[in-house]
């Protein structure tokens, strides 16, 4: 599927058609026409080039207030840990591959992906004022929240909350 939005987007998407690999020259032209290695993004049109998709795969986009809504409140005991972005913020995509990596290494672990020009209202809702913002949700409800691009504390909020969780069945007693 293809769906462009100018004739420089056009060529831009040929010249990486059948190709993840975008070389130092074309990382502006890319970056101004938002491609991300094995696809092209554009507002909510994409092209999926090779095995693009892919690389996101244990992160789950949110496209609706419904889907949001579901998510946040069938959730239950289970952690949920939700990216509040936006797509031309420049931190928000520094942060993306590191929250992609930690949701591939916590995979008994829900990571949205929540792009707040799309879901205003979600984002009206949940009442976000900067991006990235990085939530954790448990029980339908906000538990922790940080505001910022840095890897490593980012790692830190996850790992902190992930190490918490106390398996079901298991007792926890005091020696």
């Amino acid at each position: 599927m293809l769906y462009l939005v100018s004739n420089v987007l056009q060529k831009a998407a040929e010249r990486l058609r059948g190709s993840i690999i975008i070389e130092r020259h074309e990382k502006e032209l890319c970056a101004q026409a938002r491609i991300i290695p094995g696809r092209l993004c554009i507002n909510t049109a994409q092209v999926t080039m090779g095995k693009g998709r892919e690389d996101d795969l244990p992160v789950i986009h949110v496209k609706s207030k419904a889907e949001w809504d579901k998510f946040r409140f069938e959730s239950g005991s289970e952690l949920i840990f939700v990216d509040f972005w936006a797509t031309w913020c420049a931190p928000c995509r520094v942060m993306s591959p590191a929250y992609v990596q930690l949701a591939k290494d916590h995979p008994g672990v829900k990571f949205l992906k929540v792009e707040v020009n799309e879901l205003q209202e979600v984002a009206t809702q949940e009442n976000i004022m900067s991006v990235p913002t990085f939530r954790v949700y448990k029980g339908g409800r906000a538990h922790d929240e940080f505001v910022g691009a840095s890897k490593q504390h980012l790692e830190a909020f996850i790992e902190g909350h992930v190490n918490t969780l106390v398996p079901e069945g298991l007792a926890v007693t005091a020696q």
